[in-house]
């Protein structure tokens, strides 16, 4: 009888640490967390700066993020984060650590406060001078994010694009002089064309031909 006893008693122990144990797991898995980068648009020689924005669903409650941001070097040289007024609100704070065409950012804090969803991070990219006019991909990668107890949170990250515009040309205005102006037949003369910006301060670049009529004149 006392066996009997003792089975039924181990028997419904083990059917509650089963129901414990897969309810555990459904929980953990139905938490997860999404990173994601914006798009913009640059020209070339500028920046640009995209934003890093969090998603937490079944009950995910992040304390500390990490993720990889990806670009093409030809395009872009340089990139610097800052963390968002809501997450340094938080107690958060970003650094990166850069290698040629990868940056590798983790959002950390002292104490285990909770990250809110939303923008959490601005990412600003330098567009290389010589970048030709298309379309730049960045990606975000390598997303980890974890709870205020140091546990690991599924993750997942999607990056954006960098539309680079063609340079846009700038208005100017050109004045025309002459080495001289009282000629006799055969004599020569040399024309100046100086071209200046129409409105604030630069130096425009480009060429000048001078044409007498249909004539190019070189």
């Amino acid at each position: 009888m006392n066996y009997k006893r003792a089975l039924s008693y181990w028997y419904s122990s083990l059917v509650v640490l089963i129901i414990g144990f897969i309810f555990c797991s459904h929980v953990a898995v139905a938490q997860q967390t999404a990173l994601a980068l914006s798009s913009g648009t640059a020209n070339p020689g500028g920046s640009v700066t995209l934003n890093v924005s969090l998603t937490d669903s079944g009950g995910a409650i992040p304390a500390g993020l990490q993720w990889t941001i990806g670009y093409p070097t030809a395009d872009i040289t340089g990139v610097t984060a800052n963390v968002s007024p809501t997450a340094s609100a938080a107690g958060k704070s970003v650094t990166c650590f850069s290698n040629s065409g990868s940056s590798n950012c983790i959002l950390y804090g002292i104490d285990n406060t909770s990250i809110p969803s939303g923008q959490i991070a601005t990412i600003t990219f330098q567009i290389a001078s010589a970048a030709p006019a298309g379309t730049a991909p960045v990606s975000l990668t390598g997303s980890v994010a974890t709870d205020p107890t140091g546990s690991s949170i599924s993750a997942t990250g999607s990056g954006g694009t960098i539309t680079i515009q063609s340079s846009a040309p700038v208005a100017t205005t050109t004045t025309l002089s002459s080495s001289s102006t009282s000629l006799s037949a055969g004599q020569s003369v040399s024309f100046t064309a100086a071209v200046a910006p129409a409105s604030g301060t630069g130096t425009p670049t480009g060429t000048v031909t001078f044409h007498d009529g249909a004539t190019s004149l070189g």
